[in-house]
């Protein structure tokens, strides 16, 4: 298959081929009078900018601030969330993934195919763009139009994905935008997996199972020694014994867990006088 052409500037557009507004071509018959005169420029589209470069806001970053489509408009009215991501201003041009568009013309005509579109072209030139440690899986995967993993900040719903992922729609499928939904953050999610990994490994979780059991058996043994030794008559041996179970009575009568034995319990703070 032939190669996809590099972006090519495009011919000058009229405004009324773009625009929901309808408008006609002047006719070439009528001068301007006192009653009708030939408003602003000719609307062109700008050439397709590719790349990984962040340049400031230029031709396309204007172009898409203008809204001049007719999915982004309803009578003069801006649709979806662009009349509140249009209130900021860009902060970079619109960068495309090498090759992903033919010319500015393909760019133009796939951004108008759908209002997602031209909210995420809005979000990608001034959102924040993420390091390669916190991009989006999809974009790491390359999906999407754009050049890089863009979010916006602060974004709700739908505008809480990156830029690539709101390109038709596609929003869901965004890592980032299904952290927002959970208040998750790759740190957030670390911690979560620290804060869930067990406490005590299988081995110190069987040793003090084993020393729990030792302990059982020893005061078992108690009992049997005391026995033997009244059996024996050996009263002073039996009581010295009985003292003993008495003790490892007492150190048993609030159950410990195996936890416990690991980590023991730390004293509680003094109260403060007069405190409840």
């Amino acid at each position: 298959m032939p190669e996809t052409p590099d972006p090519t500037q495009d011919n000058p557009r009229d405004f009324y081929q773009l625009s929901v507004w309808i408008s006609w071509p002047g006719d070439p018959e009528f001068t301007n009078t006192a009653d009708y005169t030939n408003i602003g420029e000719p609307l062109a589209i700008p050439e397709a900018h590719a790349g990984e470069t962040d340049r400031p806001p230029a031709e396309w970053a204007h172009f898409i601030w203008l809204a001049p489509f007719s999915v982004a408009r309803q009578a003069q009215r801006l649709k979806g969330k662009l009349h509140e991501l249009l209130k900021n201003e860009p902060v970079r041009e619109l960068t495309c993934r090498k090759r992903y568009f033919g010319s500015g013309r393909h760019q133009d005509e796939l951004i108008g195919n759908s209002l997602s579109n031209v909210e995420s072209a809005a979000v990608f030139c001034q959102g924040v763009v993420q390091s390669d440690d916190k991009q989006c899986e999809s974009c790491l995967g390359a999906l999407g139009p754009w050049a890089k993993c863009v979010q916006l900040e602060s974004g709700e719903g739908h505008l809480a994905a990156c830029a690539n992922c709101i390109w038709n729609g596609k929003h869901e499928r965004c890592s980032l935008w299904r952290n927002a939904q959970t208040g998750s953050t790759p740190e957030r999610q670390n911690q979560g997996h620290q804060r869930n990994r067990p406490s005590i490994s299988k081995k110190m979780a069987s040793d003090a199972w084993a020393e729990a059991k030792r302990t059982v058996n020893r005061a078992k043994g108690l009992s049997a020694k005391i026995a033997q030794a009244l059996a024996n008559e050996q009263f002073e041996v039996a009581s010295a014994l009985l003292e003993e179970q008495e003790q490892w009575f007492e150190d048993f009568k609030c159950p410990e867990g195996i936890l416990d034995l690991v980590h023991p319990a730390q004293p509680n703070s003094p109260q403060r006088p007069g405190a409840d």
